[in-house]
């Protein structure tokens, strides 16, 4: 769940070159409701599909890198 709700988040020169037009305190909120909002997105997808008995096998379950 952590590389999904990460891998939305590599846009670190957005909030600066954003910073630039309209300001640090602009920037950040908007940093702040995009991590905010991707966060909720996947909570729902993934307590939304284990609700729906749609989750596939093993998932929530750590692999190790010698499990593989």
């Amino acid at each position: 769940m952590k590389a999904f709700t990460f891998s939305d988040l590599v846009v670190f020169p957005v909030p600066r070159i954003h910073a630039k037009h309209n300001g640090w305190k602009m920037s950040l909120y908007t940093l702040l409701t995009l991590f905010v909002s991707v966060v909720d997105a996947t909570g729902a997808l993934y307590y939304g599909s284990s609700l729906a008995g749609i989750l596939p096998e093993g998932a929530g379950e750590a692999i190790g890198i010698t499990d593989q």
